[in-house]
């Protein structure tokens, strides 16, 4: 059956994300900042067009072969955003982190210092954050956690709006912390204790997993 304007296009935009390079590896924190900024405006820019474009009752129904809809598959995507922000916060919250972290500079609001050019950290993945990324490029396939399964969401609001604004949460989140070192950012993950991250691993992977998701909507 041939795709609809609507599904083709959500197919033009998603592939603006797609990884047709091998992973990419990033040693620099503003290089990783860059990077990122890059796929969650892609993210929110195929969110006010192409998908919005979409008659809701369509959006409510599930993909042919079962899967998820695209309101699930949005309201799966806010929901980690939002779990993985709230973590960042308590962490800097409670003033945790290395040198260079939140505590150090004296500020436990992680507000932006606004005006100056970000610094230029080195960066590095835990062992935790790599593996998370393997998951979700498709090298280890990880199982959704049942916190974040679409079933266990509200998908009958407007949460075309709720995707777009945890988006844009993050965007603030990470200009707010671009004055801070992110491997000095440290917290255990929301969906298991085992996992220990820290600030750059979880924007990197909110990214890629954004990506993976608005490849397979149009399937």
């Amino acid at each position: 059956m041939a795709e609809s304007p609507h599904e083709l296009a959500i197919s033009h935009a998603a592939s603006r994300t797609t990884r047709e390079e091998p992973i990419m590896t990033f040693d620099r924190q503003d290089d990783l900042a860059r990077y990122v900024r890059g796929s969650l405006t892609r993210h929110i820019q195929c969110a006010e067009t192409p998908i919005a474009a979409i008659d809701p009752v369509r959006r409510r129904q599930p993909r042919a072969d079962g899967g998820w809809s695209i309101d699930q598959t949005l309201a799966h995507l806010a929901r980690m955003d939002e779990a993985y922000m709230g973590t960042i916060r308590r962490a800097c919250k409670d003033g945790w982190g290395s040198t260079g972290g939140i505590a150090d500079r004296g500020d436990s609001s992680g507000s932006s210092d606004e005006g100056r050019d970000a610094p230029s950290f080195a960066w590095k993945p835990t062992i935790a954050g790599r593996v998370l990324r393997w998951g979700i490029t498709g090298s280890l396939p990880i199982k959704t956690p049942a916190t974040f399964l679409p079933e266990r969401l509200e998908t009958t609001g407007d949460v075309l709006h709720a995707f777009q604004s945890s988006h844009r949460d993050l965007l603030d989140l990470m200009e707010r912390l671009k004055n801070r070192r992110w491997t000095g950012i440290l917290f255990s993950s929301p969906a298991t204790p085992l996992l220990r991250l820290n600030a750059g691993d979880v924007f990197l992977m909110l990214a890629e997993h954004g990506d993976h998701h608005l490849e397979h909507l149009h399937e």
